[in-house]
């Protein structure tokens, strides 16, 4: 199965079409911002695992 932001980057680098490339772009950062929120929450509550013990 192909992921949106795959589908968005081959229609882009086919076609050309910049609209395809700034959604591309945007949910790129969208994912990024996702993974460090969820990587912060992680280490949040390892540390406050850690404190409890």
């Amino acid at each position: 199965m192909i992921s949106m932001n795959e589908l968005l980057w081959r229609l882009f680098t086919s076609t050309g079409d910049i609209q395809s490339y700034l959604l591309y772009k945007e949910l790129e950062r969208i994912s990024c911002h996702q993974s460090n929120a969820e990587e912060k929450q992680t280490v949040l509550s390892l540390s406050m695992q850690q404190e409890v013990f």
